[in-house]
C-alpha cells in the first residue's frame, strides 16, 4: 500500500498523518459516496465453472450468479461487472451486463475478458480459492459495498500421463481420383495417451506421397482429450498449394502427425500411417480452349468500367474435372486486369461455357477503359490447375476500341503559394494551375472552382471562374474566398482539387486532385523532422540498471537496438529524462523475454512525472521473437513462433498517452514497481529507447465527412465495428460526400477470413481521423485496399494484430492503387507490410508517417508506380526493406517504377536486408534520406537488378543521404555487405541506357565496407561522385571479385578505414576518376 501511495506522490509525513487517522477512526476507510434510501444491494449466490471437473492445463471459464437483494432495482446502462480471481490474482472478468437487475432478481454472467485478452484461467494442479467479486470497481451505488465477494474452492486434477497421437485412417477427395485431378488428404488423428493434448499449439499433419511432401494441415489447435479423435484436411503445401496432382500408378500415401514434435508425446515412433493410393488413368484427357470474348458496355466510352466474359470450349476428349477452378485471366496489352475463378462444374468434352470477371488486382472485377484500340487477352486455365492434352492453346486475343466522348477533364498540373517562400505568421494565399486534357472546352457559365486544402483541413477557394477553358488548355487560378492560411513552422501538404463537387460533367472525375508539400523555417539536413523527441536509454539518468552493449552480431539483441547499445532494467531500476519540450504522449521501445513456448505473455512498468505516477505502460511479446530459417516453418510462416534457434526480432514499442501535458524540464521516469503486474515472472527487461511529444488537441469532423459513428460503431467498446464501416463507406461512394470520418477513440476490425478481408475503399472514398494519437482502427483486418485511388487518408493510427510473417495471408496496414492520392500523418504499426502501393498508382504524396514493428517491408511501391513521393517519414523495426522501389508487377504488365522519390525520410533497424532498397525502374530518386543501424543480410541503400526487376533505365540518382552504422553480414550468402550496395546479380543485359549517380553521401561508421560493388553491371555508368567515408569498418570502398563494368570515382574522401581506403578484386570492373583521397 505504501508504494501505492507514493506513486500518488505524497509525502512521508502525510502517510504518517493517514495511517494515524485510520487507527483512530474505522470510519475513515468507509467511501464517502452519497446514497438514497434503499438502493440496490448486489452480491454474489453461486460460482461455477466450465468444465465442470478440470484437469491441469485446461482452460477453464468462470461464470458467477448474481443477486440484486436490495431495495431497489440497480440501474440500467451500468456495467455490472464480476471480477474472477485464483487465490487473489485477477485472471477474468465480466464487463458487458449493463441491464437493470429488479430488486429481489439473480442473473448469471460468464468471464468475458481478462488480462493478456484472455477470458479464461489455466489450471494449475491442487486446490485453489476463486473469488467473484461484483461491482469491483464500484460503478453501482449500493445500501452496502461490504457483501460483494463469494469464494469457492475449485480443485484440479493433475493431467495423469501424456498424450500419444497416431493416425487412424488417411482419406481423399476425389474419393477415385483421375490423372491430372487435384488430391485434398485428410487423417484421423486420435490420441490414445492418458493426457489431453495442449490447446493453443498447431497439431500440424504432414502428408508425402512416396516420400515426398505434397501438402500439410496445420491450423487445428484446439485440445485433443485422451482417448478422442478428430479429422484434419490439408491447408497448405509447398508452393501454397494443399493439394496433390494426381499422377497414374499406385502410390505409398503417408499421414505424419506431429512431425516438427511440436506436442510433448509418451511415443514419438507411432505418428506415421502409410495407405495405397491407386490413380487412374482416364479415358482421354481435357483440352480448353477460349472460343470468343465479350465485354460490357458493348462499346466503351474512356472511363467506363468494362466487364470482360470469355467463352470456354473443351476441345479433348474427357471432361475436365469437378470441383476444380476453371480460371480464365484478362489482359489488356499485357497486364491483367481481371479474372474468373468461381467456375467449378465439370465441361464436358465438346461443350462451352460462358465465364465472366468476377474479381481482379485490388478487388476489382473490371476494367477502366482507357482511348484507343487495346488487345484483350483471355488466358484460360492460367495457372494448370487442370491437366489437359494441349498446354499451348489456352489463349485468345481480340481488340477491343475505345472512344473517347466529347467532354473536358480538368486536372491540376501546379500549386503556388504567395509569398513564395513563407515565413512563420505570413498570410500566404494560393493559386493552381487548371489543364483541360478533354476533348471538349468547359461549358462557358459553368464554374470551373479549385478548393485548396493545408494538411487535410480546407483553407480557400477559386469560386465563380466561369470562363470556357478550351481541350488542352490551362489557366491559373489565384483562391479569391475564405481568406488566407496563417504560415506556421513545418512540412504542410497543400492540396488542391478542382471542380470538387462536380459541377462540370468530365471525361474522369477521380482525377482532379494534386499535392505538393510547403515547408517553413528549418528542416533537417537528412531525414524526417519529426514532432517528437527522442532520447538513448543509454545516455539517460539510469539507477540501478546497466547498459548492456555494443554488438552487431545478428541474433543478439544489441544488434537490434538503436545505436547498439540498450539498458538492462530489473525490479525496482529505472531510466529517467527531462523533457526537451512539452510532451503528453510517450513511446518506449524494449525487449522483453519470450515465454518458454512462444505463447504471449505480458508486464507492466510504471511511468512517473516527477514524483507523481502517471500512467503505466504494458509491454508484451506478442509481436516481437521469431527464430529458424527463413521459410524453415511451413505453411503460411516465414519465421517461426517456436523458441529455437537464429532468435532475433527481439523489440518492440508501447506508447501511451498521459492524462495531462507536462512542461518542458519535467522529469519523466520509466520504473519497474515492485508491484507492477508481472504475472510470467520476467527478471529483466530491454530499454533502447523512449520518445516524448506535445500531442495536439483531438481534430473535428469536417462538415463533408460522414462519421462511422453514424452507423453503429461505438469507440472503446470492444465491439466489430466492420459492419459500421462498410456502411458508413457504402454511404460515401458515388456522392459529393468526400470520405469516413473516424472520431476519437479504438474502432475493432475482427471479423473476416485471413488473406481476404480488408478495409475496402473505392476511388474517391477518403477517410480521416481525430489524429494518430487520437483515433484508432485495430484488430485483425485493420488494413485500407485502395481500389481506385483519389482519396486522402490522414490522421489516424492503424494498428493490426500479425504476429508473424505471412506473405500469402498477412494484412497490410495500405495497399492498392493510390492514383492521385494524398496519404499524411499515419500511424502504422503490426502489420505485414505498412504500405504496398502497386498497379495504378501515379501522382501520390506520401508523408509525414511513423511505420513501425512491421513483420515485411515499411512501404514497397511496385507495379509500375509513377510519380509518387514519399517524404517526411520515420520507418523502424520492419521485417524487411525499409522502403523499397521494386519494378516488378505481380499481376502482369512492365511494372517499371518511375519518376518517384525517396526524400528526407528516417529509417532504423531494419530487422532483415535494407534501409533502402531500389529494384530496377527508370529515372527515381534517393535524396536526404537517414538510414542508421541494419542489422542482417542488407545495407543502408542497395541498388541493383535484385528480385528480377522487369526493368532498369534512365538515371538513377542517390544524392545527400546519411548513412550510419549500416551495413551487414549476408548469413545466407556468407559474407559482408557495406553501407551503399550495387548489388548486379542476374543482371544479364536488363540494365540498359542506365545511369547511377551516387553523389554527397556521408558514410558514418559503417559495419564493413563504406562502398560495395559486386556481380556484373554490364554497361551501366555507375559515378561515385564527393561522398564523405568515415570510420568504416572495413574498407571505405571494396569491389568484390564478382564485379564487371565501369565504375568512376571522383572527389571522393575516406577518413579511418582500417582494411584500407579502396580495394578492387576485381579484373574486370574498370575504376576511373580523380580528386579522390586514395
Amino acid at each position: 500500500m505504501l508504494n501505492a501511495f507514493r506513486k500518488l506522490g505524497l509525502s512521508k509525513s502525510f502517510l504518517v498523518l493517514t495511517v494515524l487517522m485510520l487507527l483512530v477512526s474505522p470510519l475513515a476507510l468507509t467511501p464517502q459516496v452519497a446514497r438514497a434510501a434503499g438502493g440496490p444491494d448486489l452480491v454474489v449466490t453461486n460460482i461455477t465453472w466450465s468444465p465442470a471437473s478440470p484437469t491441469a492445463g485446461n482452460e477453464v471459464t468462470f461464470s458467477a450468479t448474481i443477486k440484486n437483494q436490495g431495495a431497489d432495482p440497480s440501474p440500467a446502462g451500468s456495467i455490472h461487472g464480476v471480477l474472477f480471481t485464483v487465490d487473489g490474482t485477477s485472471v477474468s472478468w465480466s464487463d458487458n451486463y449493463s441491464s437493470s437487475i429488479a430488486a429481489g432478481a439473480s442473473v448469471t454472467v460468464t468471464a468475458t475478458g481478462g488480462p493478456s485478452s484472455k477470458a479464461s484461467w489455466t489450471a494449475q494442479s491442487g486446490t485453489h480459492t476463486v473469488r467473484a467479486f461484483v461491482d469491483d470497481i464500484n460503478r453501482i451505488a449500493e445500501s452496502n459495498d461490504g457483501n460483494n465477494t463469494l469464494d469457492q474452492s475449485i480443485t484440479i486434477g493433475s493431467a495423469s500421463g501424456t498424450p500419444d497421437l497416431v493416425v487412424t485412417d488417411v482419406a481423399w477427395t476425389p474419393a477415385t481420383p483421375q490423372t491430372g485431378n487435384e488430391v485434398v488428404f485428410s487423417a484421423v488423428v486420435k490420441n490414445q495417451g492418458t493426457a489431453a493434448t495442449p490447446a493453443g499449439t498447431v497439431h500440424g499433419v504432414l502428408f508425402t506421397v512416396d516420400g515426398t511432401s505434397v501438402s500439410w494441415s496445420d491450423n487445428y489447435t484446439s485440445s485433443i482429450a485422451a482417448g478422442a479423435s478428430v479429422t484434419v484436411t490439408a491447408t497448405g503445401g509447398p508452393s501454397s498449394k494443399a493439394s496433390w496432382t494426381a499422377a497414374s500408378g499406385s502410390h505409398t500415401v503417408r499421414a505424419f502427425v506431429d512431425d516438427i514434435n511440436r506436442i510433448t508425446e509418451s511415443n514419438d515412433a507411432n505418428n506415421t500411417l502409410d495407405e495405397t493410393i491407386t490413380i487412374g488413368s482416364g479415358t482421354g484427357t481435357a483440352d480448353l480452349v477460349v472460343t470468343d470474348i465479350s465485354w460490357s458496355p458493348a462499346s466503351p466510352q474512356t472511363g467506363n468500367e468494362v466487364t470482360f466474359s470469355a467463352v470456354v470450349k473443351n476441345q479433348g476428349t474427357a471432361a475436365t474435372p469437378a470441383g476444380t477452378i476453371h480460371g480464365v485471366l484478362f489482359a489488356i496489352n499485357g497486364t491483367t486486369v481481371s479474372w474468373s475463378d468461381n467456375y467449378t462444374s465439370s465441361i464436358a468434352a465438346g461443350a462451352s461455357v460462358t465465364l465472366t470477371a468476377t474479381g481482379g488486382p485490388n478487388s476489382k472485377a473490371s476494367w477502366t477503359a482507357v482511348a484507343g484500340t487495346q488487345t484483350v487477352r483471355a488466358f484460360v486455365d492460367d495457372i494448370n490447375r487442370i491437366p489437359e492434352s494441349n498446354d499451348s492453346n489456352n489463349t485468345l486475343d481480340e481488340s477491343i476500341a475505345v472512344s473517347v466522348p466529347s467532354k473536358p477533364d480538368l486536372v491540376v498540373t501546379d500549386i503556388s503559394w504567395s509569398p513564395s517562400a513563407p515565413a512563420a505568421g505570413d498570410a500566404v494565399t494560393f493559386s493552381a494551375v487548371v489543364n483541360n486534357q478533354g476533348t471538349a472546352a468547359t461549358p462557358m457559365g459553368a464554374a470551373s472552382n479549385v478548393s485548396f486544402y493545408v494538411n487535410g483541413t480546407k483553407v480557400s477557394s477559386v469560386i465563380n471562374y466561369t470562363t470556357s477553358i478550351a481541350a488542352g488548355a490551362s489557366v491559373t487560378l489565384t483562391q479569391n474566398s475564405g481568406g488566407s492560411w496563417t504560415a506556421a513552422n513545418g512540412i504542410h501538404t497543400v492540396n488542391a482539387i478542382v471542380d470538387e463537387t462536380a459541377l462540370i460533367s468530365e471525361l474522369d472525375e477521380t482525377n482532379n486532385s494534386y499535392s505538393e508539400s510547403l515547408t517553413i523555417g528549418t528542416i533537417q539536413s537528412y531525414g524526417a523532422t519529426v514532432p517528437y523527441d527522442s532520447y538513448e536509454a543509454e545516455d539517460l539518468t539510469i539507477v540501478g540498471g546497466s547498459v548492456t552493449g555494443p554488438s552487431t552480431t545478428w541474433t543478439t539483441a544489441e544488434s537490434e537496438a538503436s545505436g547498439r547499445r540498450a539498458v538492462r532494467l530489473a525490479q525496482g531500476q529505472s531510466v529517467e529524462l527531462t523533457l526537451a519540450n512539452a510532451a503528453q504522449g510517450i513511446v518506449v521501445r524494449y525487449s522483453m523475454p519470450d515465454s518458454a513456448t512462444g505463447s504471449d505473455i505480458y508486464q507492466n512498468l510504471s511511468i512517473y512525472a516527477g514524483t507523481t505516477h502517471a500512467a503505466d505502460i504494458q509491454l508484451t511479446n506478442r509481436y516481437s521473437h521469431q527464430y529458424g530459417q527463413y521459410g524453415s516453418d511451413g505453411g503460411e510462416m516465414q519465421w517461426s513462433n517456436t523458441p529455437g534457434t537464429n532468435h532475433h526480432r527481439y523489440f518492440d514499442e508501447s506508447r501511451v498517452l498521459l492524462g495531462q501535458q507536462y512542461a518542458a524540464g519535467t522529469k519523466i521516469k520509466l520504473q519497474w514497481d515492485a508491484n507492477d503486474s508481472n504475472p510470467s515472472g520476467n527478471s529483466y527487461v530491454l530499454i533502447d529507447l523512449m520518445e516524448t511529444e506535445a500531442v495536439p488537441a483531438a481534430l473535428t469532423k469536417p462538415s463533408d465527412y460522414v462519421s462511422i459513428t453514424n452507423y453503429g460503431a461505438v469507440a472503446n467498446d470492444g465491439a466489430d465495428d466492420t459492419a459500421a464501416m462498410t456502411a458508413a463507406i457504402a454511404a460515401v461512394n458515388g456522392t459529393t460526400i468526400k470520405g469516413v470520418w473516424i472520431p476519437e477513440g479504438n474502432f475493432d476490425f475482427n471479423t473476416g477470413t485471413r488473406g481476404t478481408t480488408k478495409i475496402k475503399l473505392p476511388s474517391g472514398v477518403s477517410m480521416k481521423g481525430a489524429g494518430i494519437w487520437r483515433s484508432t482502427l485495430q484488430g485483425a483486418y485493420a488494413g485500407l485496399l485502395l481500389q481506385g485511388g483519389n482519396v486522402t487518408l490522414s490522421d489516424f493510427t492503424i494498428k493490426a494484430e500479425e504476429t508473424y510473417r505471412s506473405n500469402a495471408s498477412g494484412i497490410a496496414g495500405i495497399e492498392g492503387n493510390a492514383l492521385n492520392s494524398t496519404i499524411m500523418n499515419l500511424w502504422i504499426e503490426h502489420t505485414k507490410v505498412g504500405l504496398w502501393l502497386n498497379e495504378g498508382t501515379a501522382n501520390a504524396l506520401v508523408s509525414k508517417l511513423r511505420v513501425r514493428d512491421t513483420w515485411a517491408d515499411g512501404i514497397n511501391i511496385n507495379g509500375g508506380t509513377l510519380n509518387t513521393i514519399v517524404e517526411q517519414s520515420s520507418f523502424r523495426n520492419n521485417g524487411d526493406d525499409g522502403m523499397a522501389m521494386w519494378s516488378k508487377s505481380l499481376n502482369g504488365g512492365a511494372g517499371t517504377v518511375e519518376g518517384s522519390t525517396f526524400r528526407y525520410n528516417t529509417v532504423q533497424i531494419p530487422n532483415l536486408a535494407n534501409g533502402i532498397g531500389i529494384y530496377g525502374g527508370k529515372n527515381n530518386t534517393v535524396s536526404h534520406n537517414l538510414v542508421m543501424d541494419t542489422i542482417d543480410n542488407g545495407s543502408g541503400i542497395q541498388f541493383g537488378t535484385n528480385h528480377a526487376p522487369t526493368a532498369f533505365t534512365g538515371t538513377l540518382t542517390i544524392s545527400d543521404n546519411k548513412l550510419v552504422r549500416s551495413g551487414s553480414y549476408h548469413h545466407d550468402y556468407g559474407y559482408q555487405i557495406g553501407a551503399i550496395w550495387g548489388y548486379w546479380v542476374n543482371n544479364n543485359g536488363l540494365a540498359s541506357g542506365l545511369t547511377v549517380n551516387v553523389t554527397n553521401n556521408v558514410i558514418d561508421s559503417s559495419t564493413y565496407s563504406g562502398v560495395f560493388i559486386e556481380e556484373p553491371s554490364g554497361s551501366t555508368a555507375m559515378n561515385f561522385t564527393s561522398n564523405t567515408i568515415n570510420n568504416s569498418g572495413t574498407y571505405g570502398v571494396y569491389v568484390r571479385g564478382s564485379a564487371n563494368g565501369s565504375a568512376a570515382f571522383n572527389s571522393n574522401t575516406v577518413n579511418v578505414a582500417p582494411s584500407g581506403k579502396f580495394k578492387n578484386d576485381s579484373a574486370s570492373l574498370t575504376v576511373s576518376g580523380s580528386g579522390n583521397n586514395w
